[in-house]
């Protein structure tokens, strides 16, 4: 089911109307704050329509419902006791900085 997204109008004089300009010439997203907050986000249409909005398509769904069985043959306990061991076997991975 596709959502149809609310509507906002914007003068042609505004900061926002700006950023939208922005936007739709290089196609790449930009985060509304305010205060140092993050509001909201501002994506080309083709990103929204692309993605969030998509209908799954047939063969979507049926990669998705043959994915469900792909483990089925799988021993809870024999994946758990393979992963214990795969981590212990290796070094630890450094941690992530943001």
């Amino acid at each position: 089911m596709v959502r149809e997204a609310k509507r906002v109008r914007v003068s042609n004089d505004s900061d926002i109307a700006r950023a939208l300009a922005d936007v739709r010439a290089d196609g790449e997203p930009r985060i509304v704050e305010k205060n140092g907050e993050e509001l909201a986000a501002i994506v080309p249409v083709d990103y929204l329509l692309g993605s969030a909005m998509r209908r799954p398509s047939e063969e979507d769904v049926e990669r998705a419902l043959a994915a469900i069985g792909a483990w089925k043959d799988l021993v809870p306990e024999d994946f758990a006791e393979r992963i214990m061991e795969r981590r212990h076997a290796s070094p630890p991975s450094k941690p992530i900085r943001l």
